[in-house]
Parts: C-alpha cells; sequence; structure tokens
C-alpha cells in the first residue's frame, strides 16, 4: 500500500547560535493501524517526495527537487537507519544530541523551553518513536556533509499510523 504525507505544522527554534530543533508534523494518508506497521510508514516516508529536505537553507521547505536529507543521500537513506526506543529514552538522546556535540557554550535554557516541551508531550503519548542511527560511512553523505555539526532526527508515528513527527536537532 502506498501512502501520502501531508505537512501540517511546522516550528523550529534556535539553538546555540546556528542550531536549531525543528519540529514537523504531517496527516498519513490513508491511515491504516491494522495494515501498516511502523516501518511501513518510515518506509513510505523515506521513498516520499516530501522527506526531500536541505535543512540548511533559507527558504527550506520539505518536498524540495534535491537529492538528499539534510547530510545523506536520499537514495542510500534506509528504514533500518530507524532505532525504535522509549518514551524514556527519548530524554537521554536528546540530550546526547546536545551536550554530545562539545560545544563550549549549550543552549541556553530559554532555547531548550521548546525541545523539553516536545519531548514531554512526546512521552505522555502513545507513539512508536523511533531515532535515526545512520551508519559510519562517508559514502553515505553529500560531499559537504561536515556543514553539519550535528544532526539528530526522530520519528514520531501515532498507534493509528494517521500521525507522524519528525523532530531535528541540527547545527550548521
Amino acid at each position: 500500500m502506498t501512502i501520502a504525507f501531508e505537512e501540517t505544522e511546522s516550528t523550529q527554534t534556535a539553538l546555540w547560535d546556528y542550531g536549531w530543533f525543528n519540529v514537523t508534523r504531517f496527516r498519513v494518508k490513508p491511515s491504516c493501524d491494522k495494515c501498516l506497521s511502523e516501518a511501513d510508514v518510515i518506509d513510505n516516508l523515506i521513498a516520499s517526495p516530501i522527506y526531500r529536505r536541505s535543512f540548511c537553507e533559507s527558504p527550506d521547505p520539505w518536498g524540495v527537487s534535491i537529492d538528499r536529507h539534510g547530510p545523506f543521500h536520499l537514495q542510500l537513506i534506509s528504514s533500518e537507519w530507524y532505532q525504535r526506543i522509549s518514551a524514556d529514552e527519548l530524554s537521554a538522546r536528546i540530550s546526547a544530541a546536545i551536550t554530545g556535540a562539545g560545544f563550549d557554550n549549550q543552549p541556553t535554557d530559554d532555547q531548550l523551553t521548546q525541545v523539553n516541551a516536545w519531548a514531554e508531550n512526546i512521552r505522555t503519548r502513545e507513539d512508536a518513536i523511533f531515532v535515526m542511527n545512520a551508519p559510519d560511512d562517508e559514502h553515505l553523505r553529500v560531499e559537504w556533509a561536515h556543514v553539519w555539526l550535528v544532526f539528530t532526527e526522530f520519528i514520531c508515528v501515532n498507534l493509528t499510523r494517521s500521525d507522524l513527527t519528525i523532530a531535528v536537532i541540527g547545527y550548521d
């Protein structure tokens, strides 16, 4: 079954000086909690034109005519890169993305407010939560992938497979 994704809401919050936290919600059409697994939804997402996004240009919409998703060559991304994590693991993964960057200055408390609010909201829902764990292979990345000093992506799929959220912590 082929499904489509319709962007319904997108917000971006500044982190650090050149970093950001982007959250985008998509409506999944048709929704099908009995006929699609979360893996099916992610497979369809990365095959969909809407998944194309730079995360480093302005304007920076979803579904542009590029062959990449962030620092990765689009045709090389696999749904196997997405590891399911628990709601309890989400905060630790967010913290690791932010503190693991090795920057002298961390995001301010004000900047982290949106990140923490999103994580708390996800923790209260029953979504399936996935984090991208791309293989450490430079051939998977675009030539100039070094501009993304941080790129951590989470995908959350709700129980009825009718709604999907992508959250990215990035620094370029």
